[in-house]
């Protein structure tokens, strides 16, 4: 204060208010104005970093770079958790559209091994197939199975017993109701009327065996997960993923496509040389 006034005595250090002089009261507002000048950026800057906090804390440009792998993350966490929701709310409908879409893509694979021009009515009759019948058919079985105290052994062998013959016989009988795909895709091709229905039958009747002899193949594996590790509002999901092959290996066997022309019996006639001779 005195080396400001230029009138510091010696010794002006220790000496207390008492020696207050005039020149030094004329100057005191100067003195606080210029105090107060270089105080107040101080203390405005002191209260921002105490009080206010940015919305999103910045980051090195490292850490930003790094993000970008977390997006798709937080996408897939987000589909999880609206299927999960839908599954909750509406568990029939949602398990027999994925039904029906594992049949669609099971024959669409199949369509794709067998070549040949594509056929987008049978790719759409077997997701009707898997949405109407095989869906349905899965939900309730299982849900039946959840409220079962049974052993897993022994649901696995209802499961690949009685389920499977009723779903072979599902999807046989719905491939009927539903009729044939033409230009030769299908053992029902190019028929109509009740003669192309009874052949229908009489093909599914046969094919039955086969079906079950193919599910027996893989299917007690994927059963025998199912009840033992995943839950029960998801064993529906499960055997859907796994059955992607299983759908193509059923459409490629019912739709084979015939080898050669088909060999068509000549009409009966009623003259004397067709009569059997005694």
């Amino acid at each position: 204060w005195y080396r400001h006034l230029g009138s510091a005595p010696d010794g002006a250090q220790s000496v207390g208010l008492g020696r207050v002089t005039p020149r030094m009261v004329r100057s005191l507002p100067a003195s606080l104005a210029f105090l107060m000048t270089i105080a107040r950026p101080t203390t405005s800057y002191v209260q921002m970093r105490s009080f206010v906090r940015p919305a999103t804390p910045l980051r090195p440009r490292a850490d930003v770079s790094a993000l970008v792998g977390v997006e798709p993350v937080l996408a897939l966490q987000a589909l999880g958790s609206a299927f999960e929701h839908e599954l909750g709310a509406y568990p029939l409908q949602v398990n027999a559209l994925v039904t029906g879409c594992t049949y669609f893509i099971g024959d669409a694979v199949a369509q794709l091994i067998q070549g040949g021009q594509p056929c987008a009515k049978r790719a759409v009759r077997a997701f009707v197939v898997g949405l109407l019948f095989l869906g349905p058919l899965s939900h309730y079985w299982y849900s039946w199975t959840a409220d079962q105290d049974l052993q897993v052994c022994a649901k696995v062998l209802l499961d690949n017993t009685l389920f499977l013959s009723l779903d072979n016989c599902a999807f046989l009988g719905a491939l009927t109701l539903l009729g044939g795909c033409p230009s030769g895709h299908g053992s029902v091709a190019g028929t109509a009327g009740a003669a192309g229905a009874s052949e229908s039958v009489a093909g599914a009747i046969s094919e039955l065996w086969s079906m079950q002899v193919l599910g027996w193949k893989f299917l007690p594996f994927i059963a025998l997960l199912n009840y033992a590790l995943v839950p029960a509002q998801h064993r529906v999901i499960f055997v859907d993923a796994a059955d992607v092959v299983f759908a193509a290996a059923l459409s490629m066997q019912r739709f084979n496509p015939p080898v050669g022309p088909a060999v068509v019996a000549p009409p009966f006639s009623h003259s004397p040389s067709d009569l059997p001779t005694l």
